[in-house]
């Protein structure tokens, strides 16, 4: 349970674990899934649901560029000797994380709705997102946004 306060508005949100029975019968057939970057779901029929691509990576750009300038800022200020420096991190940012989850979870739920996949059984590697690392550095930007 988080209780925030934003603008005047007070706002709740609850979370809850709920045990959900496996329904798929074990000789049922199977579907691959792989969760990307550039598409966040991939099936190995081939198909893909969710992407970071449009004002999602536009909206990523801004906030890295913003990020980088405030810590420049504070790298400037910090050898100036100053006591109070800026915060690297942001409200836009916190709200670009939140806004990247959402999407996930509507491209799991897409996925999990399609008539196709009715019955059937889905399987995934089990990933440590945390530790992986690309070269791209907004390929890594992409990913810090994702966990």
């Amino acid at each position: 349970m988080q209780l925030n306060k934003r603008d005047g508005v007070w706002w709740l949100t609850l979370s809850y674990d709920e045990e959900v029975t496996v329904q798929t019968p074990p000789d049922a057939p199977v579907v691959g899934i792989d969760v990307g970057i550039a598409n966040f779901v991939t099936t190995s029929t081939g198909k893909h649901y969710g992407t970071m691509h449009g004002k999602l990576k536009e909206r990523h750009k801004r906030d890295r560029a913003k990020r980088r300038r405030k810590a420049k800022l504070r790298a400037c200020l910090q050898k100036k000797g100053a006591n109070k420096l800026p915060f690297t991190s942001s409200r836009t940012g916190q709200r670009l994380i939140r806004h990247v989850k959402q999407a996930i979870n509507r491209a799991v739920n897409q996925c999990f709705a399609e008539p196709e996949h009715q019955g059937m059984q889905f399987a995934y590697e089990a990933l440590s997102v945390a530790s992986m690392h690309f070269k791209a550095r907004s390929m890594n930007g992409a990913l810090h946004h994702r966990v």
